[in-house]
């Protein structure tokens, strides 16, 4: 039988990946369901896209893990080593609590795998990710860290846009975030770091512990160049929660609110009444795909696998953001 190449092209079939998700937590299997609009877990995005296949967890505690197997409908392991026995493991997803990220990340690398994806941080400290480095790069294991907004097809626009000078020159700004500076401050330090660039100085104001004893939200001046300054204000969880940025820039501001759900855009307008002055005015409002952000961090997965495309969060980021982190909690 003879089949022309573009039917050919449609029945070839695509690579697919087999996935480990280690720890079955929240953001490993129970932040959403099978059927939920919204793709929150590391089960959800990884059972939705075709190039992968979920063959399971491993927790600990090995009711969690039945249960996340029997919502995701897939196998459960007590032992990292179980589940290496009976499938051939090419992903692994690290979503276990950050205090045992080092032993995790050390133990697998006893094993055959292609990929490793690491929820944020790293680890605890910069010596143990040091060691993470050094190891994987050895090894040659790529990796991925879920530092989420990277992966927004949004954030990537407004990234190349700052990039193709579109907006201008970049001002200042200021950002808010609650829930400690590691556990949730690394996002917002880490986002302001993908679309402008490296921190050349960071200087601590105030701190306060709204979240976690050891991690305290810390409110700081961060120094992108001369005269290129953002102000991140931290506020207390405990009253409410709340993720917002605000970017201005020669042409434009741009203001990242509801998390990153929403993104206001505006430009420069001459003032209708005082014709000496000119002013911002807000020009778009639209959605973003945050609420799917995992999943397009399993495409740029699967891109790298299959065409080695670049990886938009990777340990090295991970490192950075977790140096500037620590450097400003060593100083508070």
């Amino acid at each position: 039988m003879h089949f022309s190449k573009k039917k050919m092209r449609r029945i070839k079939k695509i690579p697919i990946f087999n996935v480990l998700i280690i720890g079955a937590g929240y953001i490993g299997a129970f932040n959403d369901y099978p059927n939920s609009e919204n793709i929150l877990t590391h089960a959800h995005a990884f059972t939705i896209h075709k190039g992968f296949n979920l063959v399971g967890f491993v927790d600990k505690d090995i009711e969690k893990a039945k249960k996340a197997a029997n919502i995701w409908s897939t196998s459960y392991f007590k032992t990292i080593e179980g589940a290496f026995k009976k499938f051939k493991i090419d992903v692994v997803c690290v979503a276990v609590p950050d205090d045992v990220h080092y032993p995790i990340l050390m133990e697998i690398l006893d094993y055959p795998f292609k990929f490793v994806f690491i929820e944020k941080p790293i680890t605890k400290t910069l010596s143990e990710a040091k060691i993470i480095i050094e190891k994987y790069t050895s090894k040659k294991i790529p990796s991925a860290v879920n530092y989420s907004r990277r992966f927004v097809p949004e954030f990537l626009t407004i990234k190349s846009k700052i990039l193709n000078g579109d907006y201008g020159n970049f001002l200042g700004g200021v950002g808010y975030y609650t829930k400690g500076l590691i556990h949730n401050g690394s996002h917002l330090l880490d986002l302001l770091r993908f679309l402008i660039g490296d921190v050349k100085e960071a200087t601590p104001i105030q701190k306060e512990y709204d979240f976690y004893q050891d991690d305290p939200s810390i409110s700081a001046v961060l120094k992108f160049g001369e005269k290129k300054v953002v102000f991140i204000q931290t506020l207390n969880f405990r009253i409410y929660d709340i993720f917002e940025i605000d970017l201005f820039f020669e042409k434009s501001r741009f203001r990242l609110i509801d998390s990153g759900n929403i993104i206001e855009e505006y430009c420069v307008r001459n003032n209708p009444v005082l014709k000496r002055y000119k002013n911002l005015v807000k020009i778009l409002e639209h959605k973003t795909l945050l609420n799917k952000a995992i999943y397009h961090a399993t495409q740029n997965i699967y891109d790298f696998l299959v065409d080695g495309k670049e990886i938009y969060c990777t340990l090295k980021d991970g490192y950075d953001v977790l140096k500037l982190c620590l450097e400003l909690k060593n100083k508070s």
